[in-house]
């Protein structure tokens, strides 16, 4: 079996006796979660509305950002950087 794919029976077991990556355990998740959008809606949900869900709930989880406090400061330019960019020029 291991000679078809060119594989070493060492590298066989080494690789079936390997713990998921972490990868594989977030696809393993979202294909769950796929599953249950699909049956909970009484299997006829498609892809198109399996995504939207899908998106939907990830943004629900996305932290939505810090806020700035009142009293904080810009941090002075000490390399007295100038962050502009050249006009763009119209050579084809």
């Amino acid at each position: 079996m291991c000679r078809v794919p060119g594989v070493s029976v060492s590298g066989y077991y080494d690789w079936r006796g390997h713990e998921p990556s972490h990868h594989e355990r977030e696809d393993g998740e979202i294909s769950q979660e796929i599953h249950r959008i699909f049956h909970a809606h009484r299997e006829v949900y498609g892809s198109p509305r399996i995504q939207v869900e899908l998106v939907a709930k990830r943004q629900r989880n996305k932290p939505i950002g810090t806020k700035q406090r009142k009293d904080a400061q810009v941090a002075p330019n000490l390399l007295n950087r100038a962050f502009s960019t050249p006009p763009l020029t119209q050579n084809g």
